[in-house]
């Protein structure tokens, strides 16, 4: 049965490899419409003792969102200004700084944090619009676990062309030289 089959391969292996390229070539274009989860709740089951916790606590406390923005040698009424700016923000449950412990010195620049604990909101499109609003304020920085999912899928969504462009230069010179 092996011999049958390994002559068979042989026999047509220029039709194999020509099959291979097509269907490589008619998928590339799919690459940019593939979703990729960032979220990796969404592969708890329902029945998991994990996914009816994390769903008792959204259902009892709401959004546990939170973000953190940090802004660069900033003076301490501009940073009142701005969490009152964005504690009018619907987005925003609450927004606070604590002069005292909510500041960092490092190498002389002094960076205040400001907190925000968000409602029911797309977090990521909040992270988007602040880091657009906040662009040219005191080097802004915002952190948080949205703007780092963010970051990520920018980067992940920059690399994955290299990354397949690598993968089928391999797969297609293994094919050649095993044919």
């Amino acid at each position: 049965m092996k011999k049958k089959i390994a002559a068979f391969i042989v026999k047509f292996r220029l039709i194999i490899l020509a099959a291979l390229l097509l269907g490589a070539a008619l998928s590339a274009p799919m690459i940019g419409k593939t979703r990729i989860n960032y979220d990796l709740t969404r592969y708890l089951s329902e029945d998991t003792m994990t996914r009816r916790a994390l769903n008792v606590m959204q259902a009892e406390f709401g959004s546990s969102e939170q973000l953190r923005l940090m802004f660069q040698d900033m003076a301490p009424e501009a940073i009142d200004e701005i969490v009152s700016d964005l504690n009018a923000l619907e987005e925003v449950k609450i927004a606070a700084h604590d002069p005292e412990a909510g500041v960092r010195t490092l190498e002389g620049t002094t960076y205040p944090l400001i907190t925000l604990t968000l409602n029911d909101c797309d977090a990521a499109a909040l992270v988007r619009q602040l880091r657009l609003q906040y662009r040219g304020v005191g080097g802004c920085l915002v952190g948080g676990s949205a703007a780092a999912s963010l970051d990520l899928q920018a980067s992940v969504g920059a690399e994955i062309p290299a990354v397949m462009l690598i993968a089928v230069a391999v797969v297609l010179i293994v094919l050649l030289l095993t044919s």
